[in-house]
């Protein structure tokens, strides 16, 4: 497994979108902290105004909830990235025929396809996070240079050194359970980019929509779309106990418990249908394997 790291990298270096589209979100974000802004005014939210419709402990929930909109933001456009790497990275190889050349060197199919996992579910995630937490600290860093001197923005929304630590480590734990969570549906593109002859994006899409439709047209039922649907995301609904995150958790919370709980994916572990997905998630990448061991025709 001393290789492993090495494909890691070979991974990062190949498929550069994996951080050059999140790292132009987080220069964008952190160019628009330097927009103008006329009187009490900070993006568009008059701070004097919603000071004084805040209770005391609002402007720390704001703060929380800021940091986990931006941070959603990025797991939006890391999950449009992983899916497009997901498809192409081991179809990619038998097109160009590089795959020979991998094969001739000493790498295990199995190495080679769980780097890629790996990638996609970890490195990817915990690369996202970090270069979220430091827009983060960037962006109020240079919000509060710029208002700091305003009272108002303190009742508006104000640094809590223990709210965020408490949610940022949340926030690390989450990477790794929706890892877990995850597995299936990145297993299940790996299978698809290591069989497919041409059009990955096809038969990755197709399948579930006509699935979706016959289920539909002939049993009159939905149960294969909600099935999909919660495990791509709508299960965020029950994890977060109907409060949803960010600032729609913000919005319907009591106090900034409930708003970190919103961040807590943790109870996951707890839940059958998470090893389940594991179990499956293994199957199907030991079919990968099988699968890349012997196909290298394009």
């Amino acid at each position: 497994m001393n290789t492993l790291p090495v494909l890691i990298r070979r991974e990062i270096w190949e498929h550069r979108v994996l951080w050059m589209a999140p790292l132009a979100v987080s220069v964008l974000y952190v160019l628009l902290c330097f927009l103008p802004n006329t009187g009490v005014n900070m993006g568009g939210i008059d701070i004097a105004e919603a000071a004084r419709a805040g209770s005391p402990e609002r402007p720390v929930i704001i703060f929380t909830a800021v940091q986990m909109v931006l941070m959603g933001v990025f797991y939006v456009l890391m999950s449009i990235v992983a899916f497009f790497y997901l498809s192409d990275c081991l179809y990619a190889e038998r097109k160009d025929r590089s795959i020979l050349f991998w094969k001739s060197l000493p790498v295990s199919d199995t190495e080679t396809v769980l780097s890629k996992l790996l990638v996609a579910l970890i490195v990817l995630p915990l690369g996202v996070y970090v270069l979220a937490l430091i827009t983060n600290l960037a962006a109020f860093g240079i919000l509060f240079t710029r208002f700091g001197r305003n009272p108002a923005l303190d009742s508006f929304m104000r640094w809590d050194t223990v709210a965020w630590v408490r949610l940022n480590a949340l926030l690390l734990a989450d990477v790794f359970v929706f890892a877990l969570w995850f597995a299936p549906v990145a297993a299940c593109q790996m299978l698809i980019s290591a069989w497919a002859k041409s059009s990955v994006f096809l038969w990755t899409v197709l399948p579930p929509i006509v699935l979706i439709l016959a289920e539909r047209l002939v049993f009159g039922t939905t149960h294969t779309g909600q099935v999909l649907a919660y495990r791509l995301g709508s299960f965020v609904w029950d994890l977060a106990g109907h409060r949803g995150f960010g600032l729609s958790a913000g919005a319907h919370a009591s106090g900034l418990e409930d708003v970190l709980a919103g961040a807590n994916a943790l109870p996951m572990l707890t839940w059958p249908s998470t090893w389940i997905g594991v179990a499956v998630a293994a199957a199907l990448i030991f079919a990968t394997i099988r699968i890349r061991r012997y196909r290298d025709e394009s």
